[in-house]
């Protein structure tokens, strides 16, 4: 079962975004009880999956006025 993991970063991903089946949660399961360092490991994934899911940010584009600047410049160096 162990080879069937690529990468315990995909799978923690997977944790985390409750999208694994049984399976996955006994081999991870298994993998943070094997070292101190796997169980920091985990937390500080989790820490930083909640920080990306709760990030948002708000990009406003004007294409009229890309468009624009865009002409301009075509007419300038025309």
């Amino acid at each position: 079962m162990k080879d069937s993991f690529i990468c315990i970063d995909e799978l923690i991903v997977k944790y985390l975004a409750a999208e694994v089946n049984s399976d996955e949660i006994a081999f991870l399961d298994a993998w943070l009880k094997e070292s101190a360092e796997n169980e920091l490991y985990f937390e500080e994934s989790k820490k930083l999956f909640e920080v990306i899911a709760n990030f948002s940010y708000n990009i406003s584009f004007d294409v009229n006025a890309a468009w624009e600047k865009v002409r301009a410049r075509i007419r300038d160096t025309g």
